[in-house]
């Protein structure tokens, strides 16, 4: 099991955009990119808060993991998780 996913079953609760970076780092790990914590902790920190009805919406559908493979490329996500 990943640590990201570890930490996945560990933490408390979040919205269905943060859900969307433990997915995003998984898949980066999966293309054999490293995610740092500081990285992360960014992602989650930025999806933290109040979204708005179609943002949570929208995040809600790219948490299927299969269809997020299919619009984002391994190289979409080291751009992504760059630091």
């Amino acid at each position: 099991m990943s640590f990201l996913s570890l930490l996945a079953l560990l933490g408390g609760c979040h919205n269905a955009c943060q859900d969307l970076c433990y997915d995003m780092a998984d898949y980066a790990e999966d293309c054999g990119l490293t995610v740092t914590s500081a990285a992360f902790d960014a992602c989650m920190e930025a999806q933290e808060g109040d979204a708005s009805r179609e943002d949570r919406a929208t995040c809600r559908q790219a948490n299927d993991p299969e269809l997020l493979r299919s619009e984002w490329s391994c190289a979409d996500l080291e751009s992504y998780w760059a630091e």
